[in-house]
């Protein structure tokens, strides 16, 4: 398992990494002669990598260092009954009213 300084190292590095890919990625939609179905794409990509920078955010700020730690725990709950939601009708889990 490891430390929980190199974890919180990691998760910091990451989020400076992902600061880096936003403003490269925003920077695409300023290209005027863009397909409007690209800058489509490109908004849904921007929005994905905001909510992820967001949660390695949260990650840093409740002080995650493992993979039992609550915060860590509370996002894969929240992803996975959103993902449940989302198939319901094919997941025999969760059926349908």
């Amino acid at each position: 398992m490891a430390q929980p300084s190199s974890s919180l190292s990691y998760l910091s590095d990451h989020h400076q990494s992902y600061n880096a890919g936003l403003a490269s990625t925003a920077s695409l939609l300023k290209i005027e002669t863009l397909l409007p179905s690209k800058r489509c794409v490109i908004s849904s990509l921007l929005t994905l990598d905001i909510h992820n920078r967001d949660v390695i955010s949260g990650l840093i700020a409740g002080r995650v260092s493992s993979n039992t730690d609550f915060e860590w725990t509370r996002y894969i709950t929240i992803a996975l009954c959103f993902i449940l939601r989302f198939f319901s009708p094919f997941c025999p889990i969760i059926r349908p009213n």
